[in-house]
């Protein structure tokens, strides 16, 4: 069904499968949720949104729910995620027009973009705000999402199939920096949004930063940011601001 769908409705996603077999009955959760799923699974690390974002699909089958409504139910209502939307496709009017313009850039100007695809996956979708996104940072650390060991192990980087260290956890970038332990994820809509959020536990200290541009991450993107995010000048702001040199 995925790959029908891409060819039919989304060719231009047609890239983000050519490297996955979906003959293949060896492709787990866990590949997807690591992104070791193309080629031979769980042997090669290749950040694939779209791959992750298709486990909303497991999510619809085990709970007979949509993704979206298990969004709201088990997530933005209990924690009173008033100002977060599980989708645009949701949105009332009134959320519609306090939601941020996105921009891209011609010719040193700024131009209006489109706004993304208006529905979610378990990759992309969610409209959200930063106070809102401080609330589920709170609620993370404070064990009210994860158990204090499933948290700890999502954070922790896994490995291939041969021991090789990954750049990821599970859901999360991990790296050290300093001796510093580096949580993180970047969010990037090319040509429209963008947005940052990076904890580092031993410090408590979280950075959240959104932008209504891709500002934030496409500049990054080629020079190892999905690997290293000390490549981001704002990373390196907040270093420099909150951290104490050792």
């Amino acid at each position: 069904q995925v790959r029908n769908y891409v060819r039919t409705q989304a060719p231009e996603l047609s890239h983000l499968i050519e490297n996955y077999d979906f003959t293949r009955n060896d492709i787990t959760v866990l590949h997807h949720l690591t992104h070791t799923a193309e080629g031979k699974p769980g042997t090669t690390f290749e950040y694939n949104g779209f791959l992750y974002g298709v486990l909303a699909r497991v999510m619809e089958a085990r709970t007979d729910t949509s993704f979206a409504d298990l969004l709201q139910t088990r997530l933005f209502q209990p924690l009173n995620l008033h100002h977060t939307i599980s989708a645009q496709e949701r949105a009332t009017p009134e959320q519609l027009a306090e939601l941020a313009v996105p921009y891209h850039t011609e010719r040193d100007s700024f131009v209006k973009s489109p706004y993304p695809e208006p529905n979610v996956n378990a990759g992309a979708g969610i409209i959200s705000t930063v106070n809102d996104l401080w609330r589920f940072d709170q609620a993370l650390d404070a064990g009210r999402l994860l158990s204090p060991t499933t948290r700890e192990l999502s954070q922790q980087p896994q490995r291939t199939a041969d021991g090789q260290l990954l750049p990821y956890g599970l859901g999360w970038f991990v790296q050290r920096t300093d001796g510093r332990k580096m949580v993180w994820h970047y969010g990037w809509q090319p040509g429209s949004f963008s947005g940052l959020y990076l904890k580092i536990p031993e410090e408590r200290l979280t950075l959240i930063l959104l932008a209504n541009s891709e500002g934030l991450t496409a500049p990054f993107a080629e020079i190892g940011y999905r690997k290293d995010v000390t490549q981001s000048p704002f990373t390196r702001w907040c270093f420099d601001h909150f951290l104490v040199k050792e």
